[in-house]
């Protein structure tokens, strides 16, 4: 399994956010038995671009100014 899970979300037939939540894979009681190894690089941004490393983190948690439309 690789990913990010809050990218990952699995598809719940009628679901609210609750029922998707619920089904997510680190909510499964098969969890505890996977081996989780973290990156500790972003070898995407290796080369010093730590605007765009920034970028991406608030991406990710969902924390980017809106824009009005354009």
């Amino acid at each position: 399994l690789g990913g990010d899970f809050r990218q990952c979300l699995p598809v719940v037939r009628h679901g609210n956010r609750v029922k998707v939540t619920e089904a997510t894979i680190i909510n499964n009681v098969t969890w505890p038995l996977f081996r989780q190894l973290r990156l500790v690089q972003n070898m995407r941004t290796a080369d010093g671009s730590q605007d765009f490393a920034d970028w991406l983190i608030q991406l990710g948690n969902g924390s980017l100014a809106q824009i009005p439309r354009l």
